[in-house]
């Protein structure tokens, strides 16, 4: 099964998409959106090793491994699987509370990731989809929607 994301940032400006995520059971591929690159050389990247000065148009391509499936910049936003890891049983516990929750895995990695993967620390917000990161941003902004932002 493949799974698909978006990741945007946010800058002074306002919030921008970076681009597109796409995970299937070999590898990770993230490809920087045309706006995102016009952006220049002073926008932060998916991580150092894959900048969009990098990779440009090209996509960023890490092949998945038994114990690193995602990108490893991507992998460290999900909380670990420790017994005691505190923060990792408190959204396990809320996934499980969904109508048709994720089996353990990937499956539950990878909606974790989309749970605890945007609003922390550094500048990657990953979204299910863009109508998703644009309400996220609308609501943390406390803007009403608008054609423009929503």
């Amino acid at each position: 099964m493949d799974y698909h994301a978006v990741i945007w940032t946010r800058r002074s400006e306002g919030p921008v998409k970076m681009g597109d995520l796409v995970v299937t059971p070999r590898e990770t591929r993230f490809s920087y959106t045309s706006e995102y690159l016009e952006l220049g050389p002073g926008a932060a990247g998916l991580a150092l090793l894959s900048s969009q000065r990098l990779y440009g148009r090209n996509p960023v391509v890490f092949p998945a491994r038994d114990t690193m499936p995602l990108h490893p910049r991507l992998m460290a936003l999900i909380p670990g699987e420790g017994r005691r890891n505190i923060q990792r049983q408190v959204y396990t516990r809320i996934l499980e509370k969904r109508p048709n929750p994720p089996v353990t895995g990937f499956e539950m990695d990878w909606e974790l990731l989309l749970l605890t993967g945007h609003d922390g620390i550094g500048h990657l917000d990953i979204f299910r989809n863009d109508r998703v990161a644009e309400a996220s941003y609308t609501r943390a902004m406390g803007m009403a929607p608008t054609p423009g932002n929503r």
